[in-house]
């Protein structure tokens, strides 16, 4: 049995634990969380490690609690984040530094999120899947939580690169990503073929604002402007939340990179990508302050 300062367990653990044993189901605990089911179940997998117990029983289509989890269950409920932020303060005291890596990923993108997850799974053990923690953010909000400190790395893209330029950050990059023409069906150009950006020229745009994203704007606006047309914005958006809500309410074509945002695809809507034009790099970007050996070992698992 395992006790004492031996357990290090953090509030998203117990979170996760909570919703599959009320749920008895990975997949639907991840998805009312927002992650992906492997990573619920590397998740429980850590916890058992960390625990001693037995928590679950694989079946087919389902997850069932033992006894010992009802029990761990029934303590925590209610109170899990007290306990949590005791046993974090605790090991700060101890260890004088908190052991979790918190990493900030692109809300928009559940790609990216399963790319990193297939990297890290294999590479790494139970100990260092206990030590991270995730958030998900729009853009600039990661970076803007990157440079005052909140988060440890983010997974953000080269044109958020002029935001980290004026702080203590460094980069690599993690793949290269195509830059598409998302295109709602109702358009008769959804059954062409698509080579050249030219072609949507009597369409409407849908954008992230100038004001809050310039670099992104002005990547479109270059891009038009270069296949001889100026693009008809028909909305202008504050964040990528709204921009893809947009879309599928089907204000507009949206440019985006073609894997961060390949999710988007559907029956309804075409993925067109586009030769000619500049290509997005998913980048991971941490600071350089926080690069522990935790750290470092993530950035060259995911960049490699």
């Amino acid at each position: 049995m395992k006790t004492g300062d031996n357990i290090s367990i953090n509030t998203q653990q117990i979170q996760i634990f909570l919703k599959c044993v009320r749920y008895g189901n990975f997949s639907r605990a991840a998805s009312e969380m927002g992650f992906t089911a492997s990573m619920v179940s590397k998740t429980i997998s850590g916890l058992e490690e960390a625990t001693g117990l037995k928590l679950f029983v694989r079946k087919a289509n389902r997850i069932e609690a033992t006894p010992a989890a009802e029990a761990l269950a029934a303590s925590w409920q209610g109170v899990s984040g007290m306990i949590t932020k005791g046993i974090e303060k605790a090991l700060a005291v101890q260890e004088h530094s908190s052991a979790t890596l918190k990493i900030g990923f692109l809300q928009s993108s559940k790609f990216t999120e399963e790319y990193i997850m297939m990297k890290l799974d294999g590479s790494v053990d139970n100990k260092f899947w206990n030590s991270l923690e995730w958030e998900w953010h729009d853009m600039n909000i990661l970076t803007k939580k990157l440079n005052n400190g909140s988060i440890d790395a983010a997974l953000v893209t080269t044109a958020d690169i002029p935001d980290l330029e004026n702080t203590d950050c460094s980069w690599k990059k993690v793949y290269r990503s195509p830059i598409a023409a998302f295109i709602p069906r109702e358009y008769p150009v959804f059954n062409e073929e698509i080579t050249s950006l030219s072609q949507l020229s009597d369409y409407p745009f849908i954008t992230l604002s100038e004001a809050s994203y310039p670099v992104y704007f002005e990547i479109i606006m270059e891009s038009c402007k270069a296949a001889g047309f100026t693009p008809k914005i028909s909305v202008s958006c504050e964040n990528t939340e709204s921009v893809w809500l947009n879309f599928k309410l089907g204000k507009g074509i949206v440019i985006a990179p073609s894997l961060i945002c390949s999710d988007k695809e559907s029956a309804d809507f075409k993925m067109a990508e586009l030769p000619g034009l500049r290509e997005a790099e998913l980048i991971v970007a941490w600071r350089n302050d926080r690069l522990s050996p935790t750290l470092r070992q993530f950035v060259d698992i995911i960049s490699h």
